[in-house]
């Protein structure tokens, strides 16, 4: 997947911005340790790239949570350019993602750094200049097909509550595609985005 600069930069923004960001009220800690489900939206892929992407998040304890992501993508390919006759473009349609997380403050209380281990399940459709050959004729044309893929990653990421329940979180990673030999599918995985979400029992 391709982001453009702003998109980086949006992000880590957020992060420098809200690292400091901490309160210490007992009553909130006890309320958020009983709550163990979670929902969010990415609201930054959605307002820059128009993407809408889903996150289930499930605490399993103050330490370690797991979730899903699934991310619905809308693309255009771009105009080829016949000057490079090997040139592959891609369209992601769309983008599942199981998630793992580790709290370094060992507390899903009102803010926390975590670490995170993740795989996506990606796919979507693929052109390529292909040179074809029809009653002794030769041409080049665009041939348009579907690829499934499947990678790993690892992301960063900050997380703080307001009033108890609403979630914001922010998450920046990257991985690698595990067949990519055939130029069928994109090299790499980015995983990147601001969410804000609503935690529940």
């Amino acid at each position: 997947m391709q982001y453009n600069k702003s998109y980086f930069l949006f992000v880590l923004l957020f992060f420098f911005n809200f690292s400091s960001y901490s309160q210490k009220n007992t009553n909130v800690e006890i309320q958020l340790q009983k709550r163990k489900n979670e929902i969010r939206v990415d609201i930054l892929k959605k307002s820059i790239n128009d993407r809408l992407e889903l996150n289930y998040e499930r605490f399993l304890n103050t330490k370690f949570s797991v979730g899903i992501s699934t991310t619905f993508l809308e693309g255009k390919f771009v105009k080829n350019d016949f000057k490079n006759l090997i040139a592959t473009k891609y369209i992601n349609e769309y983008q599942i993602v199981p998630f793992f997380r580790y709290s370094f403050s060992h507390k899903n209380y009102q803010s926390n750094w975590y670490a995170e281990a993740f795989s996506s399940i990606n796919g979507g459709y693929y052109k390529n200049l292909e040179r074809i050959e029809e009653n002794s004729i030769a041409f080049y044309d665009e041939v348009q097909k579907k690829y499934t893929n499947i990678g790993l990653g690892a992301s960063i990421g900050y997380k703080f509550y307001i009033i108890k329940r609403i979630a914001v979180d922010m998450h920046f990673g990257a991985g690698g595609q595990l067949n990519n030999q055939t130029n069928q599918v994109p090299d790499g995985i980015t995983r990147i985005g601001l969410d804000v979400g609503y935690r529940f029992y």
